[in-house]
């Protein structure tokens, strides 16, 4: 039945040890200033909007500003780098 198998499921998860390892992966990322591996980890798809207000930005300013950089002369280095970082970027 579909309750027993969510309890036996739900038996197995160890949310001690998926905390203890997310605090240890976090841990070496700052230690080592990994910071595009924080990016991965870190699940906020606001983050552009915040980052935005740090360099003086609009709301959206940081994402106008990385498509008037793309759109320029260096705008395929741009790019390249992104793809390494994000390969699901579709020109």
């Amino acid at each position: 039945n579909l309750k027993s198998s969510l309890d036996n499921l739900m038996m197995t998860v160890d949310v001690s040890a998926i905390f203890q390892n997310t605090q240890i992966e976090i841990e070496e990322i700052l230690k080592n200033k990994k910071y595009d591996e924080a990016i991965k980890i870190y699940n906020n798809k606001g983050l552009s909007k915040q980052i935005s207000s740090i360099f003086g930005l609009m709301h959206n300013g940081l994402i106008e500003f990385i498509k008037r950089l793309v759109s320029g002369k260096e705008g395929e280095h741009l790019i390249a780098t992104m793809q390494e970082k994000v390969p699901q970027i579709k020109i």
